[in-house]
């Protein structure tokens, strides 16, 4: 059982799909906002883990982490409302 510490971020039609699609647990969306980069891009902001985001997240995760491992390179979009717009893997 992993950690909750926030509470799940509100999603669009469109990014509950492509989570459902892509096998995505709804923590993982919450702990790229919350350990992930953020960037922002033709007004939306994109969260997804650099080193020191995955390194901080390993370290609240505890051994738990390797099974996150594999969602290591996702990315989450975020409207200017907050709600989670798409999600996906990074190639």
């Amino acid at each position: 059982m992993h950690k909750t510490f926030l509470p799940a971020t509100k999603l669009t039609t469109h990014a509950s799909k492509r989570r459902q699609q892509r096998s995505i647990p709804p923590a993982v969306i919450d702990y790229a906002i919350e350990f992930g980069r953020c960037t922002v891009f033709r007004g939306a902001e994109s969260y997804s883990f650099d080193n020191k985001g995955w390194r901080r997240l390993s370290a609240y995760l505890g051994p738990q982490e390797k099974s996150f491992e594999r969602y290591r390179h996702v990315y989450v979009v975020i409207s200017d409302d907050g709600s989670a717009i798409t999600v996906a893997y990074k190639h």
